[in-house]
C-alpha cells in the first residue's frame, strides 16, 4: 500500500530534523574545538606559513649554477646534508611509508648524520677563528649582549671536540663509553640554543624599538630594517625549531624528552635546515 501524502510529509520532516540536528551539532563541536585549539591552530600557521614562503623562495632561486655554488663551499655542502637528512627521517614518519621503505629512508639519514659528524672533524679551527675574532664582543653597547655571545661561542667552541670523543667513541676508536659523551653534546646544542634564542629575541626588540622611533626615515632604511628583521626572525624560527628536537634528546624525564614521534623529530630539523639554507642562497649572486 503507497503511503499518503501525510506520511511522505511526516518523514521528509523527520529527516530534515535529523539533519538540522546534525549540523547544529558539527557547528557546536566546530565551535568548541576552535574556541579550545585556535591558539594552537594560529601557533602551526605562523609557524608554516614562513617555512612554506623560504621553501617556495628556495624553488625559485635554486638553479643548476646555484646549486654548484652551494656544494663549492663546506657549509653549503653541511646545509643541503641536513636538510636531505632530517627530509628523510620525515618521510619516513609518514604512515603511507611502507616498514622497508622507511628501514632506507632512517639508514639514509643516519648515514648522513654520520657524514656531517665527521665533516666537522674540521670545523674546531674556523669556529676558534670566529670566537677570537669576536673576542670579548667590545662592538656589542650591551654588556649582557656581549656576555651571552662570549659564552655562546664557548659552547660551541666546546661541542666539537666533545663530539670528537662521542664519535671515536661510538665507533671503538677510543676505548671509553660514548653513552656520558653523546650527553654532553646535546647539552651544549641545548645550552646554546638557548642563548641564541634569548639573544635573537633580545635583537628583534630592540629592532622594533628602532623601527618605531623611525617612522618618518626615509624608505631605504626601512627596507633595510625590514630586511634585517626577517633575517632575526628566521633565526629564531630555525633555533626554536631546533630546540624542540634538543629537548626531545634530553635525559628521560625532561620535557618531552623522547617524546617525539620519527615524523616530528624529521619535521622540525628540515625546518631548522631550510633557513640557513634560504640564507645561503640568498646570499649566492
Amino acid at each position: 500500500m503507497a503511503p499518503d501524502s501525510a506520511e511522505i510529509y511526516q518523514t521528509k520532516s523527520q529527516r530534515w530534523i535529523r539533519l538540522n540536528a546534525q549540523a547544529s551539532s558539527g557547528y557546536i563541536l566546530f565551535t568548541v574545538f576552535w574556541d579550545k585549539y585556535s591558539f594552537v591552530v594560529h601557533c602551526i600557521y605562523r609557524l608554516v606559513n614562513p617555512v612554506w614562503k623560504i621553501s617556495a623562495s628556495l624553488l625559485k632561486r635554486l638553479t643548476m649554477d646555484t646549486f654548484l655554488k652551494l656544494l663549492d663551499s663546506h657549509s653549503g655542502r653541511g646545509s643541503i646534508l641536513r636538510t636531505v637528512q632530517y627530509g628523510s627521517q620525515m618521510i619516513a614518519g609518514l604512515k603511507w611509508v611502507t616498514p622497508k621503505g622507511k628501514e632506507r629512508l632512517l639508514t639514509l639519514s643516519s648515514q648522513l648524520s654520520l657524514c656531517r659528524t665527521i665533516l666537522h672533524l674540521f670545523d674546531d679551527l674556523p669556529m676558534l677563528s670566529h670566537s677570537l675574532s669576536y673576542g670579548l664582543g667590545s662592538q656589542e653597547k650591551s654588556i649582557f649582549m656581549r656576555l651571552i655571545s662570549v659564552v655562546q661561542n664557548l659552547i660551541n667552541q666546546l661541542f666539537f671536540p666533545i663530539e670528537h670523543i662521542a664519535w671515536a667513541s661510538d665507533l671503538g676508536i677510543l676505548s671509553i663509553s660514548s653513552e656520558r659523551w653523546n650527553r654532553w653534546c646535546v647539552y651544549c646544542w641545548f645550552i646554546s640554543l638557548s642563548l641564541g634564542i634569548i639573544r635573537n629575541v633580545i635583537s628583534l626588540s630592540q629592532l622594533r624599538s628602532r623601527e618605531a622611533k623611525k617612522k618618518d626615515a626615509n624608505s631605504s632604511r626601512q627596507v633595510k630594517l625590514s630586511a634585517e628583521e626577517v633575517f632575526i626572525t628566521v633565526s629564531l624560527l630555525a633555533d626554536m625549531a631546533d630546540l624542540v628536537i634538543a629537548i626531545h634528546y634530553m635525559p628521560p624525564g625532561f620535557l618531552w624528552s623522547g617524546k617525539l614521534t620519527t615524523f616530528f623529530v624529521g619535521l622540525f630539523g628540515f625546518i631548522s635546515s631550510l633557513i640557513p639554507l634560504w640564507r645561503r642562497i640568498q646570499c649566492i649572486k
